[in-house]
Formats: structure tokens, sequence, C-alpha cells
């Protein structure tokens, strides 16, 4: 019986080992010229599953901790999120990071830690956080202390504007704290947030360039595939440098050269029409694919669906929605202009920029079926006025009208109005 090789890929789990993480030494270069420059607040940001928080739990590994002290802190995890729970959370990371570097550290933070989680749960002492900090900095010297937050964006606007006003007239006194939060959307999404913190530098996590890719390839399965280099450029191809893709047409790749126990990879195994089937079907390639979906708006929806669909013809998406009866409007150029900036579409704002996205949208979000979404678009100042409408038609025709026509004119293409 031949021996099992277990899959060299890792999908969908966030990376720690810095021997299985591959790219991105230029943001990480950023990150520390930031810091040493005294930013105190550097946000990332970038599209779903591109790697987000691998990146963030790479940053103790890839900067100097002569200098810095690094904390992570989910956000997800913290349960109700409001300010004095969340420095609560915040705090037992501080301390439990500590804990791990030097036992009577913690034994000193002890204390302190209970108190602030006493004087936070109660809501009496706004300066209990202040203190604690105050604690930390004498234990850890001339370091900075370095607050690394995912998935930042899950707090409500409430939430966040509460505790994003706490942070910065924090930041105003305190010249040894430094964030570095990391959100899931484009910090055109989140005015508030920018506002909020003032947040001076901002910077994407984005595609992986070929170079890296092919570092994503080869170094993990280096001692168990061989793959050809048109097989590397065709994997590109499909993926766009995109992590979790890249990590998911190997993962499949693998266990083809495992079930036929050959395990070198040419162009015409990625090619194979089989293989992009499979990986369509998989259920962690179509989890990737449906988070990318369910993060659009359903004018996003609608053009994403439309350009996949025109990539066989020399025609922009908004040409084939004209062609279906879509009336032009100003959400609809929005929508298509965003697209294009969050990289969803390429350069040329016609082709989907991941091949691999394209073909699963065609197979499963045809345009077609997906158009009805427009009505949704407005849909409660819509109903509203149609309700008016309905009630004043049994008084007064004219009026009735001239809701109905403000209605349509809100959003020509919920085809409720138009019928």
């Amino acid at each position: 019986m031949p021996k099992f090789i277990p899959s060299p890929y890792t999908v969908g789990t966030a990376i720690s080992d810095p021997n299985k993480f591959f790219g991105r030494q230029d943001l990480f270069g950023i990150i520390n010229d930031c810091l040493k420059n005294n930013e105190q607040i550097i946000l990332l940001h970038g599209q779903r599953r591109i790697g987000k928080s691998s990146v963030l739990r790479q940053i103790p590994q890839k900067l100097s901790t002569d200098e810095f002290v690094f904390i992570d802190s989910d956000f997800q995890k913290i349960e109700t999120p409001s300010t004095s729970k969340i420095l609560c959370s915040i705090a037992i990371d501080i301390k439990n990071e500590i804990e791990k570097r030097n036992d009577e550290l913690s034994n000193h933070l002890a204390e302190n830690t209970i108190l602030i989680l006493t004087h936070l749960a109660e809501n009496t002492n706004s300066d209990s956080f202040r203190e604690f900090l105050s604690a930390v900095y004498q234990q850890i010297g001339n370091k900075k202390l370095v607050l690394l937050w995912d998935e930042f964006d899950v707090l409500s606007e409430k939430d966040s504007d509460n505790f994003c006003n706490y942070i910065r007239q924090l930041l105003e006194k305190d010249q040894k704290l430094f964030i570095i939060p990391i959100v899931g959307r484009d910090i055109s999404k989140l005015p508030n947030l920018v506002s909020s913190l003032r947040i001076k530098f901002s910077t994407e996590i984005g595609l992986l360039d070929i170079k890296h890719t092919r570092e994503l390839i080869i170094k993990p399965a280096e001692k168990s595939l061989i793959y050809e280099e048109e097989a590397i450029e065709a994997i590109f191809n499909l993926s766009a440098g995109h992590p979790y893709f890249t990590q998911v047409v190997c993962l499949t790749l693998f266990e083809l050269a495992r079930s036929r126990e050959q395990y070198n990879i040419s162009c015409q195994d990625v090619c194979n029409s089989n293989i992009v089937e499979k990986i369509l079907k998989d259920d962690q390639a179509c989890a990737g694919l449906t988070w990318f979906w369910d993060g659009l708006t359903p004018e996003q929806q609608v053009i994403f669906a439309a350009a996949a669909e025109t990539q066989a013809l020399p025609q922009q998406p908004l040409m084939l929605l004209k062609s279906y009866g879509i009336v032009p409007t100003e959400y609809l150029d929005k929508a298509y202009d965003q697209l294009a900036e969050y990289e969803f579409l390429d350069e040329t704002k016609v082709k989907v920029k991941i091949e691999l996205v394209r073909r699963w949208l065609v197979k499963t979000h045809q345009l077609k079926d997906e158009i009805s979404n427009l009505e949704t678009v407005e849909q409660e100042n819509v109903n509203k006025l149609l309700s008016v409408a309905d009630d004043l038609r049994e008084h007064d025709d004219t009026q009735a009208v001239q809701t109905y026509e403000l209605a349509l004119k809100l959003n020509p293409n919920n085809f409720k109005t138009v019928t």
C-alpha cells in the first residue's frame, strides 16, 4: 500500500507559522516604517478571504520584538461590544500575552486586571483602562505597545462611534500606544470610522503578484509536487493571485496527483475542465465564492453577473444591462466604479478580475436570474411612496400619478413600480 501523503496546503485557516506564509514583504515594511515614525493608527483593509487575519498574525513574526510588544484581539469574539466590554476584552488579551512572557510580570498585572474588569463592568471608572495601561508600560520598559485588532468592522455604527471616540481621546494623551485595526471592507464604506479615529494612514492587503503566487504554489509542496512553469502560470490565470483561491486550486491538484500517484503537475492538468468543475463543487471553494458574492450590494451583484457574461464579448457590463431594458442610473454607475476600485473587475473594467470567480458566476448567478435584485435598491423608500400613491388613488388621481412618478424616478429599475 502506498504511503499516505497529507495535503501541504492550508485553506480557510489563518496562518500563524511564518514558514507557511509567503509574500507581503512590502506590506510589512510599510507597517514597520509607520510604527517607527510614530504613526499611531495604521488601518489595513482588503477583500474577503484575502488573508487579512494571516497578515495580522504574521506582524509579530516579521517586525522587531525588541521595539514592540504585539497584542492580538479578535473583535468577532466579543459578545456584547459596548466600549466597557471591548476594553475589558483587550485588557485580558494584554494580560494573557504578558503572562506568556513573564509570570512575575503577569502576577503584578493580575490585580490591575481585576480592578479594571470590575470598574468597567460597572461602568464606574472611565480612567481604569488608562491606569491599567500605565501598569503595563512600567513592565515593558521602552517598548511600544501595538494592539492588533482583527475583524474590527463587526462593530455596529453606534458601538463603533462610542468606542472610537474613546480611543481617539486615549491616543491624544498616550504616545506609547499604537493600533493596527483590520477591516474587510474598503475604507470608502467606513467614513465614520476614518473620521472618528482620525486615521491618516491606511493600506490595502491586495492580490499577490506572480512572484509571490509562485512561492505560495511551490514552497508548501516542494517535497511532494513538481509544477511545470506553464502550470504555475495557468493557476495564476485562474486565481489572479488571490491567496484563498490559489490554495483551493492547488489543493484540488494535489488531491488529483495523490489519487493517480503521479506528482508532476502540468498545464493540461490545471486547464482540464473537470478540475475546474471539481473546484466549483468543493465546499471550501464555494464558501469563499459565496462570501465574495454576499459582500456585494444588489446593484453590484447585477453588474458583476453582467461582467461575467460579457467576458467573451467586447462589451461593457452596463451596455449588456441596457439591452435587458435596464435604465442607466447614478447608482449603477457608482456600483460599476466600485467593482473596479475594489479589484473585482480588471483595469479595463470589462473583465472579472479572478477567472475562477467568473466561471462560478456564470454557473450559479446568471444575469437573467439576478437582474430582479435591482428591485431592492431604495426599496423601503419606494414602497412608502407606492403606499401613499395607492391611498391617493381613491381621492386624487393626479397626485397619485405624481407620487408613482416619484417612486419610479427613485428607482426606474423597480419593475413593480413600472407595472
